[in-house]
């Protein structure tokens, strides 16, 4: 029998241990409120989290009969809002395996993997919020991109001006261009009255780029793979130089020589991070404990009644948009694959990024294809881990074979240790009517480097709802060093044993434990 939660009054009660969900509690826990903080599955994440690869298979292939839509009548009225008995898995549709079970292909995987950029939304929080204590990260080894059919087809993207001058990528004169182009986007005194003109004259970024005399190679080029946006004129010219900066200002920032970092033991660690900041500023947490519902009294929220009879009385409950009984959406399909592989996609490279243009082949949405290594923690030596991704909802299974072919040959289902194609649903909420003013749904993020949409929707959640106080106001000079000796462990632990540093179940982690645990800040 799960053992009870007695623990009085809280202020606020979080549900789900998503990235949003996770900086939301850690933020609040800062300002002094008591806050409870729940997690229906056994691991942190939620669609963030990382998962031994067998477990991912195994239980995406049980039927879970939930549907995206649940009667309003049934579960809201004026006492209580029953939430959705949806899971993880329910998010999961596996449409194709690879491989067989094998005892020696051990791996952990994220279900939704996400570098960072070493200058980005992410790291900066972690730096001004301490979590850097929590976490590590190794650097992208290189990044490619494929130009299809046409000669050099997949190419490593230039990193510098001594790469860019040494690539077979582009010929002198486009290697002149593009060196131009990206000194006037990131150095403003440079600009001439004329390049002005043409930024102000321009509509988006693609005109703006066309303008400044970019031919499609170079156009592909900086939209692909430097400041990773699959339809340039989707941007404004500001938001695509911000872009551009950010991605130079990342490339310079630890001298990795690459401007992207990836999270040693997968991207369910970032959650961790932000859930020990919590913990050690007094938070509870409670894994494999459900809300069943919540509870309300003259139309506010008023507490919760867990799936173990815990009944606790509550002033905020911030909750994932998964338990929404209201009316859900599919914003967004995301077509997706995770596998293990047994040598390297290209030679030379463990930790790649290779991107897969809209338009290459018959492609009808930008692929992105990830691979790491043993050095994260995150499979066997010998052994790689590899994803592919769709970047939006327009994608394909056939997008997504199409990368594989691209990136492994035709032959590629040979290669493949162990793996799966699956479609990973994105949920938004149809509003229906109205809802407690003291009870938020936290809903699913679109595609995306870095983590900026995530932090953005927490950071609003914090400010319209505690307007008084300041977003992590403290001062916390933990910046993460580089090192290229470090390594995060023993890669061959398993998932349970290399993330036995989550806070306990039933009781909240004091510091000592927290920091004795986590390790000191690598970068490498």
């Amino acid at each position: 029998m799960d053992a009870a939660i007695d623990i009085g009054d809280v202020d606020v009660v979080i549900v789900g241990t998503g990235i949003s969900e996770s900086i939301l509690a850690a933020a609040i826990a800062r300002t002094g409120r008591q806050v409870l903080h729940l997690e229906k599955g056994s691991t942190y994440g939620d669609s963030w989290t990382t998962i031994d690869l067998e477990e991912l298979i195994r239980t995406s292939e049980i039927p879970n009969g939930l549907a995206t839509e649940n009667d309003t009548w049934e579960s809201i009225n004026s006492e209580r809002i029953k939430l959705a008995n949806r899971s993880l898995q329910s998010r999961i549709e596996v449409v194709a395996n690879f491989g067989s079970v094998d005892d020696a292909i051990k791996a952990s995987v994220d279900i939704t993997p996400r570098p960072l950029f070493c200058n980005g939304t992410m790291v900066n929080l972690l730096v001004k919020s301490g979590g850097g204590d929590y976490v590590d990260f190794k650097a992208l080894n290189a990044s490619f991109l494929d130009f299809g059919d046409t000669p050099g087809g997949i190419q490593r993207v230039p990193q510098s001006r001594s790469e860019v001058f040494q690539s077979r990528l582009i010929s002198a004169p486009e290697k002149r261009l593009l060196m131009r182009f990206v000194k006037i986007c990131t150095d403003e005194d440079t600009t001439t009255d004329e390049q002005r003109e043409k930024q102000m004259s321009s509509s988006n970024f693609d005109e703006y780029m066309e303008a400044m005399l970019l031919n499609e190679k170079l156009r592909t080029l900086i939209s692909n793979a430097l400041i990773f946006v699959e339809d340039p004129k989707s941007i404004s010219v500001q938001h695509g130089r911000d872009l551009l900066q950010l991605y130079f200002s990342s490339l310079a920032r630890y001298g990795t020589g690459n401007a992207l970092l990836l999270t040693n033991y997968g991207g369910s660690e970032l959650s961790q991070a932000f859930c020990r900041i919590s913990a050690v500023n007094g938070s509870i947490y409670v894994l494999r404990r459900a809300v069943e519902e919540i509870l309300l009294e003259d139309g506010a929220v008023s507490g919760i009644l867990t799936t173990a009879g815990d009944r606790l009385n509550t002033r905020h409950v911030f909750a994932s948009s998964m338990f929404d009984p209201g009316r859900l959406g599919e914003e967004d399909v995301v077509w997706r694959f995770v596998g293990v592989l047994q040598r390297a996609i290209l030679d030379g490279h463990s930790r790649t990024l290779v991107i897969v243009p809209k338009g290459v082949g018959s492609r009808t949405s930008t692929v992105r294809v990830w691979q790491v290594d043993s050095s994260l923690g995150v499979c066997g030596d010998g052994y790689f881990v590899l994803y592919a991704e769709c970047v939006d909802g327009s994608g394909t299974e056939e997008d997504i074979r199409s990368a594989l072919a691209r990136v492994l040959g035709e032959s590629y289902s040979e290669k493949i240790s162990r793996g799966i194609i699956f479609k990973q649903r994105m949920w938004t909420r149809k509003e229906h009517g109205s809802r407690p003013s003291n009870l938020e749904w936290i809903h699913d993020v679109p595609v995306e480097i870095d983590f900026t949409g995530a932090i953005e929707q927490a950071e609003a959640l914090f400010r319209s709802n505690f307007p008084d106080e300041g977003w992590f106001p403290e001062p916390v000079n933990v910046v993460p060093e580089v090192s290229e000796s470090s390594e995060p462990g023993d890669a061959n632990a398993s998932y349970d044993q290399r993330h036995d540093a989550s806070p306990t179940e039933e009781e909240p982690v004091d510091d000592k434990e927290v920091l004795a645990r986590s390790g000191s800040p690598q970068t490498t």
